[in-house]
């Protein structure tokens, strides 16, 4: 069985992705420029050979194809590692060195490398640390690398890998997983199978795991829009910030024609969630939803309309009980007071008022607002 695929596995692909077409036009004279900018040694090497040493950049701490035998020689010497055959070849400048080497290098010649360059990258992803050892403010930079998606996250509960290591590095690392990312939730007027899955998640991940999480996503296919909701966290303010693809006069006739027919939106709820993405070299949110809202008019509208209906829901009935409807309501009230987070009946209350066919909501969606 294949291991899962991280977080981290994801955004090094994407990150390969993005070097290789941005370099896919470049010169041999820009390439090698572009290189030394990243302080990689380019020898004689040609395009093709440039454009793999920089997709390497993500993953390797050295990357070594620019350098002469002689150095890889050298560099296998000192680090005391079992030398190839071809590398044995040039060693006319280590004679000495090399006859030390070869008597106590092992005989098995099936687990040598085919290249030396291979076998300086195996010894690098072979290093071994304390890392427990670390301050906790360098443990921290490195969670915050193999832990925080640029993109929105719609399967929160598949942890981290790093999270399965010990009860400490779990506890840590979960607190950045949860806390930092940004957490996907569908809106949808015609609820369907693959709504119900989007939106598992928040109904079966932890309480303790859900409280931590301060950033969602209310993605809405039938506006081409993207509501991203942020409470306070690490000196974060509270804040609301609509996204589109579409002007709002585009988007509320794609609203009104998505509402009347409970047909396929004009855009796929995948496709805005791949969209969603923290600046990555040179491309932002901005370039990637031109249109957007947030402004102290918007956050009032958006109040207006979440306390309209904890009012509604939480008049009182004539048994003088209140049903289980209201007690989310007022959860949900309790909660949108204290910007720390919502729980999972908060989540559904929020994203069913999100996908109410009534004025002030559509207007939450296709509506301009200023100061």
């Amino acid at each position: 069985m294949l291991p899962l695929i991280t977080i981290l596995d994801v955004e090094i692909l994407e990150e390969q992705s993005t070097i290789a077409s941005r370099v896919a036009f470049f010169s041999l004279k820009n390439l090698r420029q572009q290189c030394k900018v990243f302080g990689l040694v380019t020898g004689n090497l040609y395009k093709t050979s440039l454009v793999a040493m920089l997709k390497k950049l993500p993953t390797q701490p050295v990357v070594y194809e620019g350098f002469d035998v002689e150095d890889l020689v050298k560099f296998t010497l000192d680090r005391h590692l079992e030398l190839t055959k071809s590398a044995e070849c040039h060693l006319t400048e280590y004679e000495s060195a090399r006859a030390t080497f070869i008597q106590a290098r092992t005989k098995s010649e099936e687990r040598r490398p085919k290249s030396l360059v291979q076998h300086l990258e195996a010894a690098d992803r072979e290093l071994r640390f304390d890392f427990l050892g670390l301050p906790a403010e360098l443990r921290d930079m490195v969670y915050r690398m193999v832990c925080i998606s640029s993109a929105i996250i719609i399967q929160p509960a598949r942890q981290p890998a790093i999270a399965k290591t010990c009860q400490l590095l779990r506890h840590e690392a979960l607190a950045v997983y949860y806390g930092v990312n940004r957490f996907s939730v569908a809106v949808e007027k015609y609820v369907r199978r693959s709504h119900m899955k989007q939106n598992a998640w928040f109904q079966s991940l932890q309480p303790c795991h859900l409280a931590s999480v301060r950033s969602f996503s209310f993605t809405y296919p039938g506006a081409n829009s993207v509501l991203n909701i942020d409470f306070d966290i690490r000196g974060q303010k509270f804040s609301i910030v609509r996204m589109s693809w579409t002007s709002s006069h585009h988007a509320a006739q794609i609203l009104k024609a998505y509402l009347a027919n409970p047909g396929v939106p004009t855009v796929a709820y995948n496709c805005l969630i791949y969209h969603v993405r923290a600046t990555r070299m040179g491309s932002t949110l901005q370039a990637q939803f031109p249109y957007s809202q947030v402004s102290s008019a918007f956050l009032a509208a958006f109040n207006a309309s979440v306390n309209k209906r904890v009012g509604q829901a939480t008049k009182p009935t004539a048994a003088d009980k209140p049903t289980t409807r209201s007690k989310e309501w007022t959860l949900l009230s309790d909660e949108w007071q204290a910007r720390k987070g919502f729980s999972a009946s908060s989540i559904k209350r929020v994203a069913a008022m999100l996908a109410e066919n009534m004025t002030d909501v559509k207007n939450l969606w296709v509506g301009e607002f200023q100061d």
